[in-house]
Formats: C-alpha cells, structure tokens, sequence
C-alpha cells in the first residue's frame, strides 16, 4: 500500500487490524520521484515497508543513512525504478543490471548485506 497524506483514509483503517501479508510503501513524494529529506518512522511491528523517493545510485548510500535512522533497525525494503533504466537510442528503455548491481555494491560496502531466506 502507497502511504503518504493522500492515501491516508485507506492506510489508517489497514493498521488497525493488519492482514499478514501487508507492506507499506512510504513515498510522499507521491511517485514524481523526489528526494526525501527525512523518512518517517516505521509502522507496527509486523508490518513490513519500504521507502521510495528519487532513489538512484548516485544517492543510495546517503539515503539509505537516512532509513536507518527512521527504521529504527527494522528491515526495510526499497522501490527504485526509473532511476535503474537507460534510455537506448530508438527511444525505448531497459532495466539496467550495471545500475542495480552500483546500488547492490553501495549497500554491501556499508556493511548491509543479504539474508537468504530460501
């Protein structure tokens, strides 16, 4: 579920009793992909989310600082889109691998790293 100020009357009444399978997107940025200052702090435990907002390689590891703090050591999950595209010169665009592996690096050398759950 999207959460910013605009779906909240869809958000709220789902906290109140979350199904087990919900996540939260926090994006206040509301999809037009801006930059988020600061991250709001985390739902209820048990509630799984994610940020979003003007995420890309050049601004991972800054942000993903920023999350940590407001995560507040909850796992939390990220939404980046375009920003791991390249246009090709007939117009269109493909998922770029070199990007989301710059993004993947970023966040190793951070000292995240992936938990296998399968």
């Amino acid at each position: 579920v999207q959460r910013n100020e605009e779906t909240r009357p869809l958000w709220e009444h789902l906290l109140a009793d979350p199904a087990p399978n919900i996540s939260f997107l926090f994006d206040e940025s509301k999809g037009r992909g801006a930059v988020a200052d600061s991250y709001p702090p985390p739902p209820p435990v048990g509630v799984r989310f994610g940020y979003t907002g003007g995420l890309k390689p050049s601004n991972i590891e800054t942000q993903i600082a920023k999350m940590a703090v407001a995560g507040a050591g909850r796992e939390i999950w990220l939404d980046m889109e375009s920003s791991l595209r390249t246009k090709l010169e007939d117009g269109s665009d493909i998922f770029d691998i070199y990007k989301a592996m710059s993004c993947i690096r970023s966040v190793i050398s951070m000292g995240y790293k992936p938990e296998s759950s399968f």
